[in-house]
């Protein structure tokens, strides 16, 4: 958020307020957290660092398998299948679609008697 700054100028005297930017939050919580699968297993993000344009952001998260707490590059973390949502990962997950033949008809317009 800018923290505003008074300063003068010269040639008129008059205050003119100036926006300076301060760091945003390096570090964000996240509600919920994210089921992620790290190097060390399943877990579950609870916060995201960042710490600036040229690092990875790191996912601070809680392993399921024993609590421990690791902090993990983003390229080494990727989120955990969820069927319901079409993240689908794996051979013995994928499903192909229906073939357009196989899908019920739609409902047709009945006129209703009188």
């Amino acid at each position: 958020m800018p923290i505003p700054r008074q300063t003068a100028t010269a040639a008129q005297g008059v205050g003119v307020w100036v926006a300076v930017l301060e760091p945003s939050n390096m570090i964000t919580q996240l509600n919920p957290p994210l089921p992620l699968d790290t190097p060390k297993g399943p877990a579950l993000a609870h916060f995201v660092i960042d710490y600036g344009p040229e690092s990875h952001l790191m996912w601070v998260c809680f392993l399921d398998e024993n609590g421990q707490c690791w902090t993990v590059p983003n390229p080494e973390v990727r989120m955990q299948s969820n069927w319901s949502l079409g993240r689908r990962f794996g051979k013995a997950e994928a499903v192909q679609p229906l073939p357009a033949s196989s899908l019920m008809p739609r409902a047709t317009h009945v006129p209703i008697a009188r």
